[in-house]
């Protein structure tokens, strides 16, 4: 029991920022492909309050994220890991952005400003072996890799 128990915290650990970088991943896939459709720009961000429209401009990614869509000013997606928008570090999870709290893509799906360097999302875990980074250069094509965890 000594040996399983710390291996099964580490396995649901894994899983859990496995299952956050993949919805982070489809959620940023939607808003670029929302931009591109509504050919206008589509921001992700962490919302000031559940279903809000509004970002959170001091943000760390870790209570969660909205799709916004600037042509009707509503979300399009929500992803919370909580009802109340606490912030995630209780699950032992650790999500942080790019140059900014909120990233924008623009009607040709890249990102806004077009000089802002690339942003790197990173999700680990507490007491991880892996983690995952996701990573998006300005013209919008993102990648999500595996990272070790320090």
């Amino acid at each position: 029991a000594s040996i399983a128990i710390p291996n099964y915290s580490t396995l649901m650990a894994n899983s859990r920022a496995s299952t956050y970088a993949n919805q982070l991943m489809s959620d940023l896939r939607y808003a670029r492909s929302l931009a591109i459709m509504e050919n206008n720009t589509v921001t992700i961000c962490q919302p000031t309050a559940l279903g809000a429209s509004t970002c959170d401009n001091t943000s760390t990614w870790q209570k969660g994220w909205s799709v916004v869509s600037a042509t009707t000013n509503t979300v399009k997606r929500n992803f919370q890991f909580n009802s109340t928008l606490t912030a995630v570090t209780n699950q032992g999870i650790s999500i942080s952005g790019g140059a900014q709290n909120y990233l924008i893509f623009t009607g040709n799906g890249m990102t806004s400003p077009v000089s802002t360097s690339t942003y790197t999302f990173n999700i680990k875990p507490t007491g991880c072996t892996s983690g995952y980074a996701i990573t998006i250069p300005p013209d919008g094509q993102m990648t999500k890799s595996i990272v070790t965890c320090p």
